[in-house]
């Protein structure tokens, strides 16, 4: 396995560890998130390739201007920040 995707697996790992203690912290059963998931699958796959792609696109700008791509999860009373880099 290269290392560009060891670092991928471990920025998505972190990101799912992030998002999870938000939900452990705000009570949310597994089953709602399940569902939720299961609902924004049923979208159309095309659509997610292009989302993908514009967003590793912008990562690539931003990368050149020496920024780094963030997302940011916004909760009433928290900000869980994912950050977007470069594998």
């Amino acid at each position: 396995m290269s290392e560009a995707r060891v670092r991928l697996y471990q920025l998505l790992m972190e990101a799912q560890e992030q998002i999870a203690l938000a939900r452990y912290a705000r009570g949310v059963e597994h089953q709602s998130v399940l569902a939720a998931i299961d609902a924004a699958q049923d979208g159309p796959a095309e659509a997610e390739r292009c989302e993908d792609l514009y967003f590793s696109t912008l990562a690539t700008y931003v990368e050149a201007l020496h920024g780094r791509l963030e997302i940011h999860v916004v909760f009433p009373e928290e900000t869980v920040v994912i950050r977007r880099d470069r594998v």
